[in-house]
């Protein structure tokens, strides 16, 4: 994976990922409360990042095999520690490896889960062929993941709309991968596929919330918005526009979350 596949990656992106989860808007456990999965004896959490999901499985299902995986090695670490604080008495099996080449064997897991990772890599198909490799015959599959991250903003400002379309033409993941979540399953070879989808906007504090969240996913991309716009002074006044207009009360900022299920 290089440098553009994730751009969020850093050590402080677990505590990001964390402050993420406080926010109505985003909370995993409300998209996954309702899942019944006490017949999984094995179930993979695949790109875990700081491992909310995971631990939240391993508190629920204590007799299930719980397994995350991260292609960060620092995020596994963090993760590690976040567990041992919040179920030490519960392990979790954590191991680093890419979503592309996933190293665990054929038909090992009853159940896949994949929550905003996608949007992140350069070849989301063979991330998805992979979690069909290692689920098992009539295994479940979950992918959940956000369409519209940062495009997704209403702005009459010109400066900052040709801004945006750069940093679009010129992204090498997709930031609206929501929408193919089914066509990648179906591609993959999953069946009985079906999904849902939720509307996420932001007002009054949840705003303010999400304002903060921008300025610590603008700290973690800094990097590539810096090769895209070719210097430091662009990037940092794109940077502050962004900002400025999320503060705008007539700003219309949304996301759609796509909750897509599949059977192997």
């Amino acid at each position: 994976m290089n440098k553009n596949e994730y751009i969020l990656d850093s050590q402080e992106e677990v505590s990001r990922l964390e402050f993420q989860a406080t926010i109505n808007a985003y909370d995993p456990i409300t998209e996954i409360k309702d899942m019944d999965l006490s017949y999984a004896t094995n179930i993979l959490d695949a790109g875990c990042g700081s491992g909310i999901i995971s631990r939240y499985f391993a508190s629920k299902y204590p007799k299930t095999t719980i397994n995350a995986c991260d292609i960060s090695k620092d995020r596994l670490l963090q993760a590690e520690k976040l567990s041992k604080k919040h179920i030490n008495e519960r392990s979790i099996n954590y191991f680093q490896s890419s979503l592309e080449n996933i190293k665990s064997d054929d038909n090992t897991y009853d159940f896949c889960i994949s929550r905003f990772v996608l949007q992140h890599l350069e070849d989301p198909q063979k991330a998805v062929d992979e979690l069909y490799r290692v689920c098992k015959k009539d295994a479940r599959i979950t992918l959940i993941d956000i369409d519209g991250v940062l495009f997704n903003l209403y702005t009459t400002n010109d400066e900052l709309n040709q801004y945006l379309i750069k940093i679009h033409l010129a992204l090498k993941f997709d930031l609206f991968i929501g929408r193919k979540l089914p066509c990648l399953l179906q591609s993959a070879g999953f069946k009985e596929i079906s999904y849902t989808v939720d509307s996420m906007s932001f007002n009054a504090s949840e705003m303010i919330a999400e304002i903060e969240n921008y300025r610590l996913r603008f700290d973690f991309a800094k990097n590539t918005i810096i090769e895209i716009l070719n210097s430091e002074e662009e990037a940092n006044h794109f940077i502050s526009l962004y900002l400025n207009e999320l503060q705008n009360p007539h700003t219309t900022l949304f996301y759609n979350k796509f909750i897509a299920q599949g059977v192997k």
